[in-house]
């Protein structure tokens, strides 16, 4: 749903903001989950650093449920009150409404943009590890393959090198990256504090982790790097997107967080 908004003819409905916060902050707490689960990994495998680990494990779990919160706050209390301030026309309308103001072409130039910063950004990632550089290449390859899928789905793109499958396998070990390099940077501002032995216990292995999924990523850059280049968007015919279906599919996941409160 984020990213069919943009395609919609009055972008400056205030609804597109909304829903823009509402991922990013989903997004926040999702971050949260993944760090947890790998903090829980390594406690089982380093027993030694579990306390530490734990101390980190504690702040995330604040941080998770103060993002939580942020997001019940934003979201109604009935399914009726979101469905209407989230209204999305039937999929047999979509061509007489939603998508009737040149929605190719803004896909086919959203689709582009993406694809040339993507692969800059995989260039310039090179095959010395810098964790920026990395985290800007995960980035710009998700951007990409949300583009990617919403143009391969409706009809106009081509995926002959079966590019979108490079773009999920690399931004998923590109994320294991980031996840571990968020835990190495915590882990040595303890070094020289009452956790120094388990942070030394630790850096270790997450580093080796680090540099072996690093190495995975150098060993597949060519191939996605050309893969990316092969992607194109076509002209016509085009397939109806059943947009009632993707937010339908939105407010049931938001609204599942919501029942929270309750």
């Amino acid at each position: 749903m984020r990213e069919l908004l943009p395609l919609y003819v009055d972008q400056r409905d205030e609804r597109y903001g909304e829903v823009r916060d509402l991922g990013r902050r989903l997004g926040m707490v999702r971050d949260c989950d993944v760090e947890i689960e790998l903090l829980d990994e390594f406690a089982l495998r380093v027993p030694r650093a579990a306390s530490l680990l734990a101390e980190r494990r504690h702040c995330t779990m604040q941080a998770r449920e103060n993002h939580l919160r942020q997001v019940i706050k934003k979201l109604p209390d009935g399914t009726d009150e979101f469905t209407s301030a989230f209204p999305i026309p039937a999929a047999h309308a979509l061509n007489d409404h939603l998508w009737s103001a040149g929605w190719r072409e803004r896909l086919r130039s959203r689709l582009a943009d993406r694809r040339r910063r993507a692969l800059d950004a995989l260039r310039y990632a090179t095959s010395v590890y810098f964790p920026n550089r990395l985290h800007g290449a995960r980035v710009a390859i998700k951007k990409l393959r949300y583009s990617a899928e919403v143009a391969h789905e409706t009809g106009p793109m081509t995926d002959p090198q079966n590019a979108l499958r490079h773009l999920r396998r690399t931004q998923d070990l590109l994320g294991d990256i980031h996840d571990r390099q968020l835990l190495r940077d915590f882990v040595t501002t303890r070094e020289d504090s009452r956790d120094a032995d388990a942070a030394a216990m630790l850096l270790p292995c997450v580093e080796y982790e680090i540099a072996w999924r690093h190495r995975r990523f150098l060993s597949r850059r060519d191939d996605l790097i050309e893969a990316c280049g092969a992607l194109r968007v076509e002209g016509p015919p085009v397939r109806r997107i059943a947009a009632s279906a993707a937010g339908i599919g939105v407010a049931t996941a938001l609204l599942a967080i919501a029942q929270g409160r309750h």
